[in-house]
């Protein structure tokens, strides 16, 4: 038999248990006793953002079992963002860059400086949900799971993630 033939055939063969598989799985699985989460918000001069996006990680911090560590990369602001912090966010670590090291840059900087096993990457200019971290979470406590995305609501009828699997 050509080997793309019988890929094909196991493909077909396969499929049916790979969906009983995953139909089986419980989709409310709660996050693995023992994993940290480290929430990581690169931003540049993004004070005024960072002002509406805290207040709300801490209701749905409170939702989710397991240590969650809130991390800013202020990346070479000059509006004063690491002092906003410092002066009404002390739960929040910063890394505060000398220069600004755009997106990448930050993300990367605040992934090396994260603790967790969980990483949860934030843009500056969001606000969630009450549910949304134990919603985004609660499948990382099956071991073949390795990403997860959110969906990202606008203003409008816009939707900009979220509608994506991979198996």
């Amino acid at each position: 038999i050509p080997l793309g033939l019988a890929c094909a055939l196991f493909d077909i063969v396969a499929t049916p248990f790979v969906w009983a598989r995953r139909l089986g799985r419980r989709r409310d699985e709660p996050i693995a006793r023992g994993r940290r989460v480290s929430i990581v918000i690169p931003s540049w001069n993004g004070r005024e953002l960072l002002a509406e996006l805290l207040p709300s990680l801490p209701p749905a911090i409170a939702r989710i079992d397991g240590p969650v560590e809130t991390i800013v990369v202020d990346n070479g602001s000059d509006d004063g963002t690491a002092e906003f912090l410092r002066a009404h966010h002390p739960e929040v670590r910063i890394v505060q860059l000398p220069r600004n090291r755009y997106f990448v840059g930050g993300v990367r900087a605040g992934v090396d400086a994260a603790h967790g096993d969980i990483l949860v990457l934030l843009n500056n200019d969001m606000r969630i949900e009450p549910d949304f971290l134990r919603s985004l979470l609660a499948r990382f406590g099956d071991p073949d799971f390795f990403a997860a995305t959110a969906r990202i609501e606008m203003t409008g009828d816009r939707v900009e993630t979220g509608r994506t699997r991979i198996y």
